[in-house]
Formats: structure tokens, C-alpha cells, sequence
């Protein structure tokens, strides 16, 4: 089943400037956005229990009272801007985009429950107006279907895992950027990670590129069986086997490669290289066990991932 993606931000009730989709009955607070003429109408305490920054304003404004009405005329009193929120001609100004001001509004009425599907930018903007306006709860649902979005952006990924120290994601999300060649990284991109991100990246790929160009020219030593007769033979058979000589796919070829593949699914396929006569199947098993074995031969870039991660979290 299609689930359609929610109505577009900014839309008006005809012949008013009043939101169609959040301006409801009996409300009890009305905001008008910095960037926008559209008026919301929405109820106070529904935003206060939700919000840090509406319940500062509830609690300034009723230090000296604790009945409902007097908390539900009072917020907003405190904030600068043309009104104080409560009625249609005196809107609490805020700051924010329509777009991330609807999805926040959406994330705390649900007015749309589930009839649409939520794209990542849905949630990127959630996440950028709950921050603001101070709400963890929304902050946490934003950040759980975030971490699920499968149409989220690796550089959005990795600036909210640094932004909002959401460690957990830092190894994925930098994995999933090294899969991109710099040259082909945006310039949005680039400006979402920063400048500190960036470098490290790119110290990464050059690490990476380094370690692998070394790997893929120089083949492991074997290991011999010790009813090996012609040792000579069979380290030259490993290391035409290891480049891919005599019309064979070798391993150099899949760690230099532009479409790097991944250092364990190449050492996975280790035990069936295949490799001349001349190599006893029980030197080749003794080889590749000894691959294994050290991680620094062909799994060294995840250590060097490993150390980047470090430095992405100190950010």
C-alpha cells in the first residue's frame, strides 16, 4: 500500500492568513513566524506540557497565579515581539520555518496520525524546531524515525550523530560517507559535516587508499604446511593468485578497486581463491588462517575508521 507523503507546509484556510491545518477551535494561543504571515491557533497547555521554552513562558507568567485561565492568558506574556499570543490580532512571534514549525505541530497534535508517510526532511525538520523550542519528547521520536529513515542523507546523518552527540550513529554514518568518493561529495554536503568532519574524511580515505594500495601490491607471506616439498613454488603461486595473474580474479584487484568492497567480505572469500597446483591446499588454509588471525593485514582500515570515529566524537 502507498502511503502518500503529508500536505505541504503553508497552506491557509480560503480568504484568511490562518493556517488550514493548525489553527484549531477554542484556541487558546496564536503564533506568527518570523518568515511567514500564516497564523496558528493552537492550545497552550498542550504546547506547554510538550515544550521547555511555552512552559518558561507559563511559569514567568504565573508566579503569582495558579488558576488554568490565568497560565492559559499568560503565555507568551513574557516573549518580545507584536503580541503575546492571546488573541488572532496579537500573535506570539516566533522564530522558524513554516515547514519546521508544522512538522513540531504535527509531532504534538498528530492531526495526521499515520494517514501519511513521513519522509526524513519531515523529520529533520522536527527535530530542528524540538531542539529549539526544547522538547525532548519530540526530540526523541524525531531522533528514533531518523534512525530508521532509509531516505536520509549520509552527510545529515553524521551532522545530527555530531550535533546532537548521538554516538551510536557515528560509525554508521561514516561509514556510509566513505562509500562516497570526495570528488563526488556537494558542497551542501561538505557544509552540513563542517570543515572538522570533512578533514578527517578525507585523512580516513587517504589512509584507507594507502593501506589498501600497499596490501594489493605486496601479498601476505604463506604459511607453509610442513610437508610442504617446493616452498619456492608455492609462494609463487600465492602471490600470482593474490594479483590475479594467469586469468584469475585476485584479491589486489577488489582492494584497489574505485567500488571499494569491504575488507571482510574480500577475507570472507579468502579460503576460495583460487590458486595453482603448485599451492597444497594445507599451506593455502595455514595462509589464509594466519590472514585471519591478524587484522592488521587486511582488516587495518577498520582500525583506522575506528580512530576517525574517536575524533568525530570529541567534536
Amino acid at each position: 500500500m502507498n502511503v502518500p507523503p503529508p500536505p505541504p507546509a503553508g497552506q491557509c484556510k480560503p480568504g484568511t492568513n490562518q493556517s488550514l491545518n493548525y489553527c484549531f477551535p477554542d484556541s487558546s494561543l496564536w503564533i506568527k513566524l518570523t518568515t511567514s504571515d500564516i497564523i496558528y491557533g493552537v492550545y497552550a497547555f498542550k504546547l506547554a506540557s510538550i515544550s521547555q521554552y511555552f512552559n518558561d513562558l507559563l511559569e514567568l507568567g504565573t508566579q503569582t497565579s495558579k488558576s488554568e485561565p490565568a497560565k492559559a492568558e499568560a503565555l507568551g506574556s513574557g516573549t518580545q515581539g507584536e503580541g503575546n499570543g492571546q488573541a488572532l490580532d496579537s500573535p506570539l512571534i516566533l522564530q522558524g520555518t513554516e515547514a519546521a514549525f508544522e512538522a513540531f505541530l504535527e509531532c504534538v497534535f498528530g492531526k495526521f496520525a499515520n494517514l501519511y508517510r513521513k519522509p526524513a526532511l519531515f523529520w529533520l525538520h522536527a527535530i530542528e524546531m524540538a531542539d529549539f523550542l526544547g522538547s525532548t519528547s519530540v526530540m526523541s521520536t524525531a531522533t528514533h524515525h531518523l534512525s530508521l529513515a532509509k531516505d536520509l542523507d549520509p552527510a545529515d546523518r553524521l551532522q545530527l550523530a555530531i550535533h546532537y552527540h548521538l554516538d551510536e550513529w557515528l560509525p554508521t554514518a561514516f561509514r556510509e560517507l566513505l562509500k562516497i568518493p570526495l570528488a563526488l561529495l556537494t558542497q551542501d554536503q561538505i557544509h552540513k559535516i563542517g570543515f572538522s568532519a570533512y578533514i578527517t574524511l578525507a585523512e580516513t580515505h587517504t589512509k584507507i587508499a594507502e593501506h589498501r594500495a600497499i596490501s594489493a601490491l605486496v601479498a601476505p607471506p604463506v604459511v607453509h604446511d610442513v610437508d610442504c616439498k617446493r616452498p619456492e613454488m608455492c609462494k609463487k603461486a600465492w602471490a600470482h593468485a593474490w594479483w590475479g595473474e594467469a586469468n584469475k580474479t585476485g584479491v589486489a584487484i577488489a582492494l584497489i578497486h574505485p567500488h571499494h568492497m569491504p575488507a571482510h567480505r574480500i577475507l570472507n572469500a579468502l579460503p576460495d581463491i583460487s590458486v595453482s597446483w603448485q599451492m597444497p591446499g594445507t599451506c593455502r588454509k595455514l595462509t589464509v588462517k594466519a590472514l585471519e588471525n591478524n587484522p592488521n593485514v587486511l582488516l587495518r582500515e577498520d582500525f583506522i575508521i575506528a580512530g576517525a570515529v574517536k575524533v568525530l566524537k570529541g567534536l
